[in-house]
């Protein structure tokens, strides 16, 4: 089941948000707990939670959404919980809100090394489009940057 930010107390939230980054991320989550939480009061942050039945946290995505683009901060899966098609439904949630609210294209970075992470994007139809040198730390790595397009833009006089 797919929740939002607002089904939760935010401070439990990023607690629960950072405990799963933990485990799953191979070097440790990227942020703290007080960086979840910023993140969540933001009004342009939005998260979906993929949920068990027993309300257990099996994976999310962060997202902000800023006018007609949306940039994806984490998809996070449970390490118990990959291969079973979680990090395909919240990827699949975050693009019909991108739809739903008229988004144009959605940007994201990750790990040049992330061949799981990367095959999910390409299969959704992400391409690359730039790659930012030693972006990553612990190890260093190259990010690559991949967009989405979702609609084209209408200038001024088309219908």
């Amino acid at each position: 089941m797919l929740k939002r930010k607002t089904d939760y107390r935010l401070e439990e939230l990023a607690q629960a948000l950072y405990e799963l980054a933990e485990q799953s991320y191979p070097n440790g989550s990227p942020w703290q707990v007080g960086q979840f939480l910023a993140d969540l009061q933001n009004e342009w942050s939005q998260y979906l939670i993929f949920t068990l039945e027993n309300d257990r946290l099996a994976g999310f995505v962060g997202f902000h959404q800023l006018f007609d683009e949306i940039e994806i901060m984490h998809i996070v899966v449970a390490p118990d919980r990959k291969g079973q098609g979680i990090g395909q439904q919240l990827l699949i949630g975050l693009l019909e809100e991108g739809q739903r609210t008229e988004v144009v294209a959605v940007f994201l970075e990750v790990r040049q090394s992330n061949q799981a992470a990367k095959r999910l994007y390409e299969k959704n139809g992400f391409v690359t489009i730039h790659r930012r040198k030693d972006y990553y730390h612990h190890p260093v790595e190259d990010a690559l940057i991949m967009r989405k397009e979702l609609r084209e833009i209408k200038t001024k006089g088309e219908d």
